[in-house]
Order: structure tokens, then sequence, then C-alpha cells
């Protein structure tokens, strides 16, 4: 919202001074004047923004309500109704700023589903042993290699602008748009770290912030902590991440398949699928097998700091490059948002921030330690893993953060194999198995004995092969529909998630999240969901938030409802004309708008409105229960009777005409801002020539082929890729 004013830019340069002295006090000394200076700015220009707007609503009812307007009345009224437009759609902007919500997933950010080609061992010999190849010194070349000015603007470029804001009160779009201004200095503070030596302390200051995992958080296990860090400090540390990415490929081991280049975590969510699903289907045979579903407790939480540089001494990165990262490590501080307030001043001695661009490959190196030590009982004959195939490669594991899954024969020596290895990696690295989400599957020709020793030596529940993996279900049965429902509803949530974060969460209110409709695929100048977006929930609790009251109600069950305004282009001599038709869930049933050449009062606008709305409905075949329009005027006129003579009388009279033809019709006024819909609808006609209908009674079908296909089609890329990696 700031950027689009210019007094924004004139603060920021002339609070940035370029003085003498150490290039971070000097840059902290500047965001915290620029800090001050904007707030006080901001308190001056938009502080009393609710009070202009109700002053400007004000304004447009009094001109509305004229009885007899001026010639120039309808320029006033154009020229108050845009400037209203202005304050909503900033008070709009401030809102959707102030209310983001921006969830930090550990795991793998790519948005891509499909990809070329499953992780494998390309070789049809069965390998006993690994020799893995450490950092070379070309790679350490090239991590220590000196930073420039480019590589702290590609760290920033790859940032999002409107991310969470850091303890200084920045966000990287401060950044972006005034790098002009204060991209030098920055650019000397970054480097003066990475190049010279210079401490990060004073930079190295996150607020920690609790993520409720689910509705209603009552203990610790029910929230996730994330570190909210300065942007200056993510610049240091994107520049770091953007040269390390490119060397871990070549010591993480390939059952890791999350934060690295071309490396997808769908890779090992296809691998577990069909490793599960031969598990399931291994009836034959005296050989059963297990797989083992394990979850770390607070795994970030509990990284020790030391085992990461030795296991990065290990693969053979340069004594400079470890220095440099635990310098960054040991001067973090932490303080805490608490019911809004910061407070306190924490320096851990242990731990990864999420947050930090740093810690998810951090993490990887870190979690190298449990694959090398399955990878150790595996080469001297104790784990033997699963193979879907003779000639098929065996899996023993699929790590991926907190979440893993271990395949094994159910034996005695590949259950203590196991327990040798995570019991020493709890020992070593303090990490603690959380047995209440920690589960055993065996096959089904896996004897009682064997499903018994396996349970009293790990201390894991048995299940069957229902769980999820990475929150996808790791085996399906012959109904396909089934299996991909949990996809198609992440679809859906993901794509009316603003549905979803309207109203507060009160006890017993019902969200309603319309069905989809392919609205784009038509030629309408609206998106569906800008005509959706005046939805309410289906119930409310008398503890409803305020800023429901204003907005669009639903009718009563099986009945519609016809919202309908008119706007006006002076310019074009225009007059344009809304509709939409609802039904009780807030599903839009038919949108009209409809452009006419002409001049006339405002309440003769509503009424020629309201008269093509109701004709149109009526030929659509839509019987109309509920007619809203934001006119007082022409609302209260209707239930009148007068023998007066006038334009505006004869319009009425067709307007009653109309309504004639639906008996149980009702006409009530609401607010602008509960009519926005039809509003919107009759603002976009006045650029078009043409009368504009959209009908939805088939929609729902397309969407359903649609998903149909898509599941259909991701099938057969699974399948292709399975096939791959069993062959291989």
């Amino acid at each position: 919202m700031w950027i689009k004013e210019a007094d924004c830019s004139n603060i920021i340069s002339d609070c940035w001074q370029n003085s003498n002295g150490s290039p971070i006090d000097v840059l902290n000394k500047n965001l915290s004047s620029c800090a001050d200076n904007l707030r006080s700015w901001h308190r001056h220009k938009f502080g009393q923004l609710k009070q202009k707007i109700s002053s400007t609503q004000a304004d447009v009812a009094a001109l509305s309500n004229i009885p007899t307007p001026t010639p120039t009345h309808a320029q006033q009224v154009q020229k108050v109704e845009s400037i209203l437009d202005e304050l909503l759609a900033n008070e709009e902007q401030y809102w959707q700023q102030r209310a983001r919500v921006d969830w930090l997933q550990s795991g793998d950010r790519n948005t891509k589903i499909f990809h070329a080609k499953a992780s494998a061992r390309h070789s049809n010999n069965r390998i006993r042993s690994l020799s893995d190849e450490n950092v070379s010194e070309k790679h350490n070349m090239f991590l220590l290699k000196e930073f420039s000015a480019d590589d702290v603007y590609e760290a920033l470029k790859s940032m999002n602008g409107d991310g969470s804001l850091g303890i200084d009160g920045m966000s990287a779009l401060f950044y972006q748009h005034n790098w002009h201004i204060v991209g030098n200095l920055v650019t000397q503070a970054v480097l003066h770290v990475l190049n010279d030596g210079g401490s990060p302390e004073a930079l190295n200051k996150s607020l920690i912030t609790l993520i409720p995992k689910i509705k209603k958080p009552k203990t610790m296990k029910d929230v996730r902590s994330i570190s909210l860090c300065n942007v200056v400090y993510k610049l240091i540390s994107k520049s770091l991440v953007i040269r390390l990415k490119s060397i871990l490929p070549h010591v993480i081991s390939e059952t890791q398949s999350a934060f690295l280049p071309n490396w997808l975590i769908t890779d090992n969510i296809l691998v577990a699928f069909e490793l599960v699903h031969c598990l399931k289907h291994k009836t034959r045979g005296k050989k059963g097998f297990s797989a083992l579903k394990l979850d770390m407790s607070k795994v970030f939480d509990r990284v020790e700091w030391s085992f990461i540089a030795v296991v990065m001494g290990k693969m053979g990165l340069n004594i400079c490059w470890i220095n440099l990262i635990m310098n960054f490590l040991q001067t973090t501080q932490l303080s805490f948002i608490i019911n809004g307030s910061v407070s306190g001043n924490v320096k851990p001695q242990r731990g990864l921030r999420q947050g930090d661009p740093l810690s998810p490959h951090l993490f990887l190196i870190y979690s190298e330690g449990l694959s090398r030590l399955l990878q150790y009982e595996e080469s001297i004959g104790c784990l033997k893993g699963l193979a879907v195939s003779r000639h098929s490669p065996s899996v023993f594991n699929l790590l991926f953060a907190d979440d893993s899954l271990l395949f094994c024969e159910a034996t005695d020596r590949s259950c203590g194999a196991i327990k040798r290895a995570l019991d020493t990696y709890h020992k070593a690295l303090g990490q603690q198995l959380n047995t209440e989400k920690s589960v055993m599957s065996f096959s089904p020709n896996t004897t009682d004995e064997a499903k018994l020793s396996f349970q009293n030596i790990l201390g894991m529940s048995i299940c069957d092969c229902h769980e999820s993996y990475l929150n996808l279900p790791s085996y399906s049965e012959r109904d396909k529909k089934q299996l991909f429902n949990n996809i198609k509803e992440r679809i859906w949530k993901l794509l009316h998630t603003w549905t979803d974060k309207i109203f507060s969460a009160g006890d017993d209110t019902n969200v309603y999240v319309s069905n989809p409709n392919l609205f784009g695929a038509l030629s309408c100048p609206l998106s569906f969901q800008t005509l959706q977006q005046q939805h309410l929930p289906a119930g409310l609790t008398p503890a409803a938030t305020p800023s429901s009251w204003n907005r669009w109600q639903p009718p009563s069950p099986n009945c519609l409802k016809l919202n309908m305004d008119a706007a006006f282009n002076a310019t074009s001599n225009k007059i344009g004309f809304g509709a939409i038709i609802r039904d009780s869930n807030g599903i839009v049933r038919a949108a009209m708008s409809h452009p006419i050449h002409g001049c006339c009062r405002p309440q003769e606008m509503e009424a020629k409105g309201l008269f093509y709305s109701l004709k149109w409905a009526r030929q659509c075949n839509f019987r109309v229960d509920l007619v809203e329009t934001d006119s007082l005027i022409l609302a209260d006129s209707l239930k009148k009777s007068t023998l007066n003579r006038s334009s505006f009388q004869d319009l009425l009279f067709d307007v009653k005409t109309q309504l004639s033809y639906l008996p149980s019709v009702c006409v009530n006024h609401v607010r602008r801002d509960a009519n926005q819909a039809a509003h919107d609808l009759a603002k976009q006609v006045l650029v078009l020539d043409n009368v504009c209908t959209l009908l939805i009674p088939f929609l729902a079908y397309l969407i359903d082929k649609n998903i149909l296909l898509f599941i259909v089609y991701f099938r057969l890329v699974c399948f292709k890729m399975v096939s791959y990696f069993v062959q291989a």
C-alpha cells in the first residue's frame, strides 16, 4: 500500500544516510530512522481511513437521494464514488496485508506435481557397498569464491516481497522497491559479513511466533514455532544457500529428495506408494517384510550444532566455510511474540530456526547421520530392504525431516539393526522418536511371532497399510476415487482458501465453500471468484464477527435471490446495469451485464436496471423470490402507491409489471457492501457495447469431468515412473 505513494520514497531518501563507520551499525541506524518516520507518516496518511470512508459514503448517499438533481449532478456522483472506491481499495489492501497467513511447510515447496524421472540406482547388479564421493577441491573453491553485489541482488530477487516482517519491521518488498536508495549500504553490510568476516550478531535476531497446527491448540504439540528473521540476515543466508544447494546433491543420499535442485519429494511419495503396494500383496514365500513409519519429535529444535560441523568436515567442506556457517548458528538471538508484544532475549545452544533459508539445507546434512547408519547396517548384511521385483534394487529407507519410512525383512536380525541405528542416532544427536505417531505394517505372510518381536523391540504400534506418507495415502485398494479424493479436496481447499478465512472460527460456525465453476472458460469480464466474494457461512452463531453484518446474506432454502445495481460513465454517456442470481448456498446461478447509452437521474437508472434485470430473469426461466438493490429511493417507492405522473413513476409502473409475473417476490434495500457483486458487474460493462449473460447449469459436470481426467493422467504418469524404477 505504501509503495504506491510518492511520499514513501521521499521519506526513505531523506532518512537514508551513507555515513562513515561500520556498515552494519549505519544500516541499523538508518532502518530505525526509516521505521519511525514511516510509522508517523502512515498515521497521518492512513490513520483516519475508516472515518474518511464513512464520510464519503455519507456524501454518496446524500447525492443519490437528491430529489431534483442539477445538470452537474452525475459528474459529482461519479467523482465522489471514485474517491470512495479508492478509499475502499486502500482499506482492502491494508487488511489483506494485515491478515495474510503464510504457513511454513517443512516439506517440498515446489508446486509441480509431475516430474520427469523417479530416482533410482542405474545398475543391474546388486550393490553390496557404496563409496560416496566427498566434496572436491573444485567445489570448495566455488563455495569460497568472493561474494559480489550481484549475488546479494540475486538473493533479494528470490525472496517473497510480502513475507512476514522481522524484528526490524521491514519486509523484502521495502528493499526491492527502494533498492536504488538502500542498495549500496545493504550490499556493503552483507558483503562485510560474507567476505570480510564481520560478525552477523547485530543482524542475527529473530522473532519466534507459534503457528497452530490444529484449531484451538492447547499444548505445545499443537503448535509449530516459526522464526521471523530480518531481511538483511536473510540476504546473507540466501547467498550462502544459493551456493550450498549446488554442492549438496553430490554428498546427500538419494533417499532424501527434498530442498535440492531437481529433487522432488514426490519421488519418495511414488516409490513409497509402490513399495507399500508390493508389501500389501506379498502373500507367497516364507520371508515376510515390514514397513516402519517413523516420526521424530520436535526434530528441528533438537539439532546439535557440533554434529553439523563434524558431518560437514567428513563431507570434505573447507574449514573456512564450516566456520562461516557456525558463526551464523552461534550468534543467533531469539525474542518471542506473546499476545502481540515482543519480549525476551535468548541465545540458544542448539536447534535450527524454521524460517531461516539456511535451515532446511543444514537439516539435510544433519539427517545424513541416520541415513549413513542404516547404510552401514545394510553393508554388513544385518539390514535387508524391500525390492518390488527380482531385478530391482532393494530400498530400506526413505527419509524426509521428521517423517521417514523404513523397509526391511521381518526378521530379528533386521529389527536389531534398525534398533541399533535408532539408538545411536538418539544418543548421539538427542533426537527422540514420537511413538504416538510412529507405526509398523507387515506383509500378509509375516508370522505373528515376528510381528510381536518387532513390537516388543521397537515399542511401536501395528496398523494396516492405510497410513499416509507426507500427508498422502501410502496404499489403496481398487477404489481409485477414494485414493485420489484427498488430493481433490486439497486442491479445492487451496482454490477456496479465501472463503475459509473471512470469519472467525467460533463454535458451531460452518463456513460454506461453494462448488467450483469453470467461469474463466467463458467470455465474461469478471472472474467467478469475484462474484462469489460476498459469501457467508451457511450457519452463524450469535457471536459472529460484526464485519459480516453488512455482507451479502443467502436467501431461504430452495429460494433464489436477485441482486442488481446501476453505474454511469459521464465521459462515454453510458449506463451499465449488473444483475446476479444466487441460491441459498451462495452459488451463482446466472449473471448479466447490460449497457445502454443515455443519462438520467440515479433513481431512474436504478429503476431501469431493475426492469432489465427482472425481464432477463423471467426470460431465463428463473423464479426469483427476493430482489435486493442498494437504492433506498427505489425500494421505498415500489412499496408506495402514488398517482404522480413523471418519468420515474412510469419506470416504476414498468418494474411493477415485471414483478407481477413473480407473485411471491419481495424487493428490499441493502447497503453497497452487500451488493458489491452486482455493482462490479455494472461498472465492468461500461467499457463494453454488448449484453453479457452467463448461465451455469452444466459446470458441475465439467468440473467432475476435469477432475477425472486429472486423476487418470496422474495415475498414468505414476505408473510410467514406477515402471522405469522397477526396470532399473
